[in-house]
C-alpha cells in the first residue's frame, strides 16, 4: 500500500476533515526508474511534437508558395488582358491607352515580384506600405479584390461548358 500523509484542515475551512496527500518524493523513492521513464516519455513527446510542427510548417509553406504562384499567374493574365485593351484603345484614344499600358506594366512588375520574392519579404513590404500609406493601401486592396473577383468570375464562366458570355445559363439543355 502507498504511504500517505494525512493533513487536517481547521473547522473554518470549507473542506474540513482529513484528506490523503501523496508525497511525490516518497513515491519516486519507492519506485526506482519511474523518473527515468517519465523523462524518456517527455523527450519522445517533445521530439514528436517538433517533427509534427516541422511537417505542418513545411506543408503550409508549400501551400502558400503554390497559391502565390497561382496568383502571380492570374495577375500576369490580367496584365495581358489590360494590355490588349490598351492596344484596342490606342487606335481611338491614345492618351488613355498610354495610362492603360502603364497599368499593364505595373501589373507585370507585380507578378514578377510575387514570383521572385518569398512570403516573408512580401509580408514585410506589405506591412511597411500599409503603415506609410494606410488609405491608399485599403483603397487599393478593395479595388484589387474587386477586379480580381471579376476577372476570376469571367475566367470561370468561359471555362464552363455550355455557358454563354453573360453567364446567365449555367448549363444549357438544348
Amino acid at each position: 500500500m502507498e504511504p500517505t500523509n494525512t493533513q487536517t484542515f481547521s473547522s473554518n475551512s470549507p473542506a474540513a476533515g482529513s484528506l490523503p496527500v501523496t508525497n511525490a518524493a516518497q513515491d519516486s523513492k519507492d519506485r526506482p526508474g519511474m523518473s527515468d521513464i517519465a523523462r524518456d516519455a517527455k523527450q519522445k513527446a517533445q521530439g514528436s511534437t517538433k517533427r509534427l510542427a516541422a511537417q505542418v510548417r513545411h506543408q503550409a509553406t508549400s501551400m502558400v508558395e503554390n497559391k502565390k504562384t497561382q496568383i502571380a499567374g492570374h495577375v500576369s493574365s490580367f496584365a495581358d488582358a489590360v494590355r490588349k485593351t490598351a492596344e484596342h484603345l490606342g487606335d481611338q484614344h491614345g492618351g488613355i491607352a498610354q495610362y492603360v499600358h502603364s497599368f499593364a506594366r505595373n501589373l507585370d512588375d507585380m507578378a514578377d515580384g510575387l514570383q521572385s520574392k518569398d512570403i516573408s519579404e512580401l509580408l514585410a513590404q506589405t506591412k511597411d506600405f500599409a503603415r506609410r500609406r494606410p488609405a491608399i493601401f485599403v483603397g487599393g486592396a478593395v479595388a484589387a479584390g474587386f477586379l480580381l473577383a471579376r476577372f476570376l468570375k469571367s475566367s470561370d464562366e468561359h471555362s464552363r461548358p455550355g455557358s454563354d458570355s453573360s453567364g446567365s445559363d449555367y448549363y444549357r439543355r438544348d
